[in-house]
């Protein structure tokens, strides 16, 4: 048996996976990247216990026991999604890498086109893919793509037929053109990063806090030049668990924290002088949603009105006084959501409407 350095080479993608207590979870989100040997080869799966005290380990170790050339297991205090991911990012040894969250897991047959897909492909910044939400109350499952256009040269993976998988090559510029088509697949579920350019912007992701994604969404993403955009669609985004950080309760539960990740995302605003003209678009494009669904947990999501109000205009008059411009972008929704709160108008209400908006989209 090869040793362990020997092992790692020559690997395409490093799937980092977050854990903290997801015993009844990991099982699952780790069976759904098992594929052919030769595949297994030619992929990292990094799982990064962020201090668990279940017995999540125990299950994992399994899988670095079975196959040793493509788990690994990282240990280490309990610091936050961030600071895993951090860890992560540094012993990687993968082209490119993603974050998978240890309760969501991936489609088997897509990560399989994906390998093949990132062994073709130029060197690139960014891969954006596709990717489903199931909402485990309804079962509902909604997916979401990008339609590439049909000006752009199209390519397809050697080996495979134009009806099972193509991609383009695209700059950040051509992207922010045609923002609506491409910016539900900049998040965490959506994202691939070429390694060696996630390292290069010198950054980590916030530690201790939840809601990091946001920092990792908008800041690298926003020094990015080249693109690849496939059509493939590889990550399952579980919704609908109450105990989830996305959940309503526990947002606002844990709005300071959103506060302490924003605030984070802001202090980037400096560097963004510096940016091409199309990453300056895109770190305002997608830092604008984060602070809108601020002001929504604020005065919407928090129960306790008046001190869901305290929280907006303390947080409003800091924009207004360091961040003028996106005080701007944004004043006509903050001045909508007060008016919600102060009618004490319903979460679920305003989840209605956006679901009615994004299907029609």
């Amino acid at each position: 048996m090869c040793n362990s350095e020997q092992e790692r080479q020559g690997k395409w993608l490093s799937v980092i996976i977050p854990m903290y207590n997801a015993k009844p979870f990991i099982k699952k989100c780790l069976d759904s990247m098992i594929l052919e040997e030769a595949e297994m080869n030619a992929l990292e799966i990094l799982v990064v216990d962020d201090g668990s005290t279940d017995d999540a380990c125990v299950v994992v170790e399994k899988y670095v026991y079975q196959w040793p050339q493509t788990f690994r297991l990282l240990r280490k205090k309990n610091a936050g999604h961030g600071s895993a991911v951090n860890l992560g990012v540094s012993a990687c040894t993968g082209k490119y890498l993603k974050v998978v969250d240890a309760d969501d897991w991936v489609q088997k047959e897509e990560l399989r086109k994906m390998l093949k897909l990132l062994q073709q492909i130029r060197q690139m910044d960014v891969v954006l893919c596709g990717y489903q939400v199931l909402d485990i109350r309804s079962g509902k499952i909604r997916k979401i793509q990008a339609h590439i256009s049909r000006q752009l040269q199209k390519a397809t993976v050697q080996g495979a037929s134009p009806q099972e998988y193509s991609f383009v090559y695209i700059k950040l510029a051509e992207i922010m053109r045609d923002w609506e088509n491409y910016k539900h697949l900049f998040c965490l579920h959506g994202l691939i990063y070429g390694t060696a350019f996630y390292r290069s912007i010198h950054r980590d992701l916030p530690e201790h806090v939840s809601y990091d994604d946001a920092y990792f969404d908008v800041v690298y993403a926003s020094e990015s030049n080249w693109i690849c955009v496939s059509d493939l669609s590889v990550y399952v985004y579980r919704t609908g668990d109450l105990n989830q950080s996305v959940s309503s309760q526990n947002r606002a539960k844990r709005i300071g924290d959103l506060e302490t990740v924003l605030l984070r995302i802001l202090k980037t605003s400096s560097d963004a002088d510096n940016l091409s003209k199309a990453g300056r678009a895109y770190w305002y494009r997608r830092t604008c949603p984060f602070l809108v669904d601020y002001f929504i947990t604020a005065l919407v999501r928090e129960q306790n009105r008046r001190k869901g109000r305290k929280y907006a205009s303390r947080f409003y008059r800091k924009l207004k006084t360091d961040y003028p411009e996106l005080c701007r972008m944004i004043i006509k929704k903050y001045a909508l959501l007060k008016v919600m709160g102060l009618i004490h108008f319903r979460e679920a209400w305003l989840t209605k409407l956006l679901e009615l908006r994004a299907e029609k989209q």
